[in-house]
């Protein structure tokens, strides 16, 4: 997994590549949960992902309902098939709906009605935090 992250006063948005695996869920989990301790309170995960494992979906419940309680939330791009029928199949569309995306332009619209400022996307500063390798895959 490749992980990259862009922040904006209280929203972050992480673009995931390549496997998820339970090593990189774990990374993952730890990556926003220092995001969450330092203020980041709205996440959008996008997910150019070929394998999502039950760790990472794990990882994405587990936020989801954390900043709910906090007035936040997490939304998800998902612009793979992949990952639209992995949710669908395992009845997570429903868990996450409406903040389930095809683009991120689509996020963009999606998150400005709900009064959360999303920079324009070609002015976000990406930085890698993680490149790792599964030793599940």
């Amino acid at each position: 997994m490749n992980l990259h992250v862009s922040r904006v006063g209280h929203l972050a948005i992480l673009l995931a590549e390549g496997r998820i695996g339970w090593d990189s869920s774990r990374l993952m989990d730890s990556r926003v949960r220092t995001l969450v301790q330092d203020g980041v309170n709205h996440i959008v995960f996008q997910l150019e992902v070929d394998f999502l494992s039950s760790g990472a979906i794990g990882v994405l419940v587990y936020y989801l309902r954390n900043l709910q309680k906090s007035q936040g939330d997490i939304y998800l791009v998902a612009s793979k098939p992949y990952v639209r029928e992995l949710l669908q199949s395992i009845g997570f569309l429903k868990v996450f709906e409406g903040k389930v995306f095809r683009t991120m332009e689509e996020m963009r619209i999606g998150l400005s009605h709900r009064d959360i400022d999303v920079p324009d996307l070609a002015t976000l500063n990406f930085v890698t935090v993680e490149s790792t390798f599964d030793s599940d895959e």
